[in-house]
Protein backbone atom coordinates (compact mmCIF):
# COMPACT_ATOMS: atom_id res chain seq x y z
CA UNK A 1 0.00 0.00 0.00
CA UNK A 2 1.26 3.09 -0.95
CA UNK A 3 -1.38 5.80 0.11
CA UNK A 4 -3.18 8.53 -2.29
CA UNK A 5 0.06 10.53 -2.54
CA UNK A 6 2.32 7.49 -3.57
CA UNK A 7 -0.70 5.95 -6.43
CA UNK A 8 -0.59 6.79 -9.57
CA UNK A 9 -3.66 6.37 -12.45
CA UNK A 10 -1.29 3.89 -13.95
CA UNK A 11 -1.62 1.50 -10.84
CA UNK A 12 -5.27 2.18 -10.45
CA UNK A 13 -5.65 1.01 -14.03
CA UNK A 14 -3.41 -2.29 -13.73
CA UNK A 15 -4.99 -3.12 -10.39
CA UNK A 16 -8.65 -2.56 -11.96
CA UNK A 17 -7.50 -4.68 -14.84
CA UNK A 18 -8.91 -1.36 -17.08
CA UNK A 19 -6.51 1.57 -19.34
CA UNK A 20 -5.46 4.55 -18.15
CA UNK A 21 -7.06 6.45 -20.93
CA UNK A 22 -10.28 5.19 -19.32
CA UNK A 23 -10.16 6.44 -16.00
CA UNK A 24 -8.66 9.58 -17.34
CA UNK A 25 -11.64 9.88 -19.77
CA UNK A 26 -14.53 9.15 -16.81
CA UNK A 27 -12.39 11.14 -13.70
CA UNK A 28 -9.73 13.23 -15.49
CA UNK A 29 -7.31 13.21 -12.35
CA UNK A 30 -6.25 10.74 -9.53
CA UNK A 31 -8.05 13.57 -7.18
CA UNK A 32 -11.49 13.59 -8.70
CA UNK A 33 -10.85 9.62 -8.96
CA UNK A 34 -10.86 9.28 -5.33
CA UNK A 35 -13.15 12.06 -4.63
CA UNK A 36 -15.58 10.04 -6.40
CA UNK A 37 -14.87 6.86 -4.55
CA UNK A 38 -14.90 8.49 -1.60
CA UNK A 39 -18.33 9.93 -1.71
CA UNK A 40 -20.02 6.84 -3.01
CA UNK A 41 -18.29 4.42 -0.86
CA UNK A 42 -17.70 6.54 2.66
CA UNK A 43 -19.96 9.39 2.78
CA UNK A 44 -23.21 8.87 4.33
CA UNK A 45 -26.52 9.66 2.95
CA UNK A 46 -28.09 10.44 6.21
CA UNK A 47 -28.87 13.62 7.40
CA UNK A 48 -27.15 14.23 10.79
CA UNK A 49 -30.32 15.18 12.57
CA UNK A 50 -30.68 11.17 12.25
CA UNK A 51 -27.44 10.44 13.24
CA UNK A 52 -27.46 12.18 16.20
CA UNK A 53 -29.76 10.49 19.24
CA UNK A 54 -32.76 12.48 20.62
CA UNK A 55 -31.43 11.69 24.49
CA UNK A 56 -27.02 13.32 24.46
CA UNK A 57 -26.22 10.62 26.46
CA UNK A 58 -26.09 7.96 23.73
CA UNK A 59 -24.09 10.16 21.70
CA UNK A 60 -20.64 8.22 21.86
CA UNK A 61 -22.42 5.26 21.75
CA UNK A 62 -24.33 5.74 18.80
CA UNK A 63 -21.72 7.32 16.96
CA UNK A 64 -19.73 3.69 18.16
CA UNK A 65 -22.15 1.90 16.68
CA UNK A 66 -22.31 3.51 13.30
CA UNK A 67 -18.05 3.11 12.89
CA UNK A 68 -17.66 -0.44 14.02
CA UNK A 69 -20.52 -1.12 11.24
CA UNK A 70 -17.94 0.40 8.79
CA UNK A 71 -14.68 -0.73 9.68
CA UNK A 72 -12.93 -0.16 6.52
CA UNK A 73 -13.47 3.44 6.81
CA UNK A 74 -11.84 3.38 9.88
CA UNK A 75 -9.26 2.05 8.38
CA UNK A 76 -9.03 4.02 5.66
CA UNK A 77 -9.22 6.93 7.55
CA UNK A 78 -5.91 6.04 9.92
CA UNK A 79 -3.95 4.95 6.52
CA UNK A 80 -5.07 8.17 4.96
CA UNK A 81 -3.76 9.78 8.19
CA UNK A 82 -0.32 7.92 8.09
CA UNK A 83 0.18 8.17 4.60
CA UNK A 84 -0.57 12.21 3.49
CA UNK A 85 1.50 13.46 6.87
CA UNK A 86 0.49 17.52 6.35
CA UNK A 87 -0.25 17.40 2.65
CA UNK A 88 -3.79 17.92 2.38
CA UNK A 89 -6.09 15.17 0.50
CA UNK A 90 -9.24 15.24 -2.35
CA UNK A 91 -12.27 15.19 -0.39
CA UNK A 92 -10.77 16.97 2.65
CA UNK A 93 -12.86 20.28 2.00
CA UNK A 94 -16.55 18.69 2.08
CA UNK A 95 -14.94 16.39 5.11
CA UNK A 96 -14.08 19.51 6.77
CA UNK A 97 -17.28 20.89 6.40
CA UNK A 98 -19.10 17.41 7.45
CA UNK A 99 -17.15 17.67 10.69
CA UNK A 100 -18.54 21.40 11.19
CA UNK A 101 -21.57 20.11 10.79
CA UNK A 102 -21.33 17.76 13.36
CA UNK A 103 -19.76 20.21 16.10
CA UNK A 104 -22.19 22.70 15.37
CA UNK A 105 -24.98 19.72 15.86
CA UNK A 106 -22.93 19.62 19.22
CA UNK A 107 -22.82 23.16 19.98
CA UNK A 108 -26.55 23.67 19.09
CA UNK A 109 -27.20 20.16 22.13
CA UNK A 110 -25.30 22.98 24.54
CA UNK A 111 -27.48 26.11 23.13
CA UNK A 112 -30.80 23.57 23.87
CA UNK A 113 -29.51 22.58 27.10
CA UNK A 114 -28.76 18.59 26.19
CA UNK A 115 -25.38 18.97 26.89
CA UNK A 116 -23.24 20.55 29.45
CA UNK A 117 -21.88 24.08 27.95
CA UNK A 118 -18.36 23.59 30.65
CA UNK A 119 -16.89 21.89 27.44
CA UNK A 120 -15.54 23.01 24.14
CA UNK A 121 -17.97 21.24 21.37
CA UNK A 122 -15.20 20.82 19.44
CA UNK A 123 -13.21 19.05 22.13
CA UNK A 124 -16.15 16.81 22.82
CA UNK A 125 -16.63 16.02 19.19
CA UNK A 126 -12.82 15.17 19.44
CA UNK A 127 -13.25 12.52 22.25
CA UNK A 128 -16.63 10.97 20.80
CA UNK A 129 -14.06 10.50 17.41
CA UNK A 130 -11.20 9.12 19.16
CA UNK A 131 -13.43 6.77 21.71
CA UNK A 132 -15.33 5.70 18.85
CA UNK A 133 -12.42 4.89 16.33
CA UNK A 134 -9.66 3.87 18.32
CA UNK A 135 -10.50 0.47 19.74
CA UNK A 136 -10.78 -0.24 15.71
CA UNK A 137 -8.39 1.62 14.62
CA UNK A 138 -5.53 0.32 16.96
CA UNK A 139 -6.56 -3.76 17.12
CA UNK A 140 -2.97 -4.82 18.49
CA UNK A 141 -2.96 -2.20 21.05
CA UNK A 142 -6.69 -2.65 21.94
CA UNK A 143 -5.57 -6.65 21.91
CA UNK A 144 -2.55 -5.93 24.21
CA UNK A 145 -4.45 -3.63 26.98
CA UNK A 146 -7.82 -5.38 26.98
CA UNK A 147 -6.99 -9.15 25.41
CA UNK A 148 -9.44 -9.08 23.43
CA UNK A 149 -9.62 -8.43 19.73
CA UNK A 150 -11.62 -5.14 18.72
CA UNK A 151 -13.51 -7.00 15.99
CA UNK A 152 -14.44 -9.42 18.75
CA UNK A 153 -18.89 -8.76 18.30
CA UNK A 154 -18.64 -9.31 21.97
CA UNK A 155 -16.05 -6.80 22.67
CA UNK A 156 -17.65 -4.15 21.03
CA UNK A 157 -21.22 -4.72 22.65
CA UNK A 158 -19.06 -4.41 25.39
CA UNK A 159 -17.60 -1.23 24.63
CA UNK A 160 -20.56 0.10 23.25
CA UNK A 161 -21.58 -0.81 26.69
CA UNK A 162 -19.22 1.09 28.51
CA UNK A 163 -19.60 4.00 25.98
CA UNK A 164 -22.91 4.26 27.30
CA UNK A 165 -22.09 4.61 30.59
CA UNK A 166 -19.54 7.03 29.96
CA UNK A 167 -22.24 9.61 28.10
CA UNK A 168 -24.36 8.79 31.62
CA UNK A 169 -21.29 10.14 33.84
CA UNK A 170 -20.53 13.13 31.09
CA UNK A 171 -23.51 14.10 30.01
CA UNK A 172 -26.49 13.89 32.60
CA UNK A 173 -27.71 17.32 33.21
CA UNK A 174 -29.78 18.10 36.51
CA UNK A 175 -32.93 17.02 37.16
CA UNK A 176 -32.10 13.60 34.35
Amino acid sequence: MKGFHGTTITGIARRANVSKQLISHHFGTKDALFHTVHEERYRSSIPLSEILPDDPRHLIAARFRKRAGDVDYIRFLVWEAVSAGNRTTPGERSRSKSALEYGEAIRQMQENGQLPKEFDHRLIQLAVLSLCTYPIAFRRATKIVTGRDSSDPEFLHDWADFLEKIGEKLFSMPGD
